[in-house]
């Protein structure tokens, strides 16, 4: 299994799809979660007028500003891990093993000797190492932004607690393992990069967004929306703090997910897909 990690981990390290993939998510910290929203915020405040129907917006600005702080800074970054950060996370998976089937080289590893779930415990180790490097580069980029923006505005310095950061670099990796292994998972049943990323996708940014809107109205649907991982993926995230830009208007959940009860789901749901995995990938046929 060590010789499987080791493999796997080199692999990956050396695929430019897994730089490509972890560099677009530190440019979402960055570019969206900091320096498109301070532009933006320090726009409104510092040169819109006081007419008009908003005469508050440049005050509520200046407050938004506040939230990209230090000290607000684990609820800035975490909320880009439940969005662009999932689809980052799930494609990674879902490449980390469909690429075997294409290219046939699963076929050559297998005739080697290690068994199949050492095979698969070296590419699931693998995947959260970087699924972990990944959320701890993260908040680095998300720490380094709100340092700048601190420094921009002459604003005292002030950071979370040890202890609140070790919790937040958890949840993130929670966070982004989760939906690593769900893609790793499809590429395991569909045996087909294309196909399980396409219909991750759809699922991640369609068919979960549709229900959490529709679940605002129907209380059955509401409860069952609660128990999806995107869903708890965010109310996780955002158990943090909401941060800045927080979205104030459209259809919201009535109760957000406990922190606890949230963790405990996506716990649930990627030791589901990781035991699933293994499931399909020691029972079936490695062609594609």
């Amino acid at each position: 299994m060590l010789a499987s990690f080791a493999a796997e981990l080199l692999k990956l390290g050396k695929r430019p799809a897994t730089w490509i993939l972890w560099t677009i998510f530190g440019l979402s910290i960055v570019l969206l979660g900091y320096l498109l929203t301070y532009l933006l915020l320090t726009a409104l405040y510092g040169g819109a007028s006081s007419q008009g129907p908003r005469q508050d917006a440049p005050v509520a600005a200046k407050g938004a500003v506040a939230e990209l702080y230090p000290r607000n800074v684990l609820a800035t970054t975490l909320r880009s891990f439940g969005g662009i950060g999932a689809g980052v996370a799930f494609i990674f998976g879902a490449l980390s093993v469909s690429g075997e089937y294409g290219w046939d080289t699963l076929k050559i590893v297998l005739t080697q000797r290690p068994g199949r779930l050492s095979v698969l415990a070296g590419k699931v180790t693998a995947v959260g190492v970087v699924v972990l490097v990944g959320a701890a580069a993260g908040l680095v980029l998300g720490a380094l932004c709100s340092y700048s923006v601190s420094l921009a505005e002459g604003a005292p310095v002030s950071w979370p607690s040890a202890g609140r950061w070790l919790e937040a670099l958890g949840a993130g990796w929670l966070i982004l393992a989760t939906n690593a292994y769900m893609g790793l998972f499809l590429a395991v049943l569909l045996r087909s990069g294309a196909l399980s990323v396409g219909i991750g996708l759809v699922y991640l940014l369609v068919v979960e967004g549709l229900l959490t809107g529709l679940a605002a109205f129907n209380d059955r649907l509401e409860t069952f929306v609660g128990a999806l991982p995107g869903r708890n993926s965010t109310d996780l995230a955002a158990a943090f703090g909401q941060g800045a830009l927080a979205p104030q208007s459209g259809p919201l959940p009535a109760e957000p997910v406990e922190p606890q009860q949230a963790a405990l789901v996506l716990a649930a749901y990627l030791t589901g897909f990781v035991v699933l995995s293994a499931l399909f990938f020691t029972r079936r046929e490695v062609t594609s």
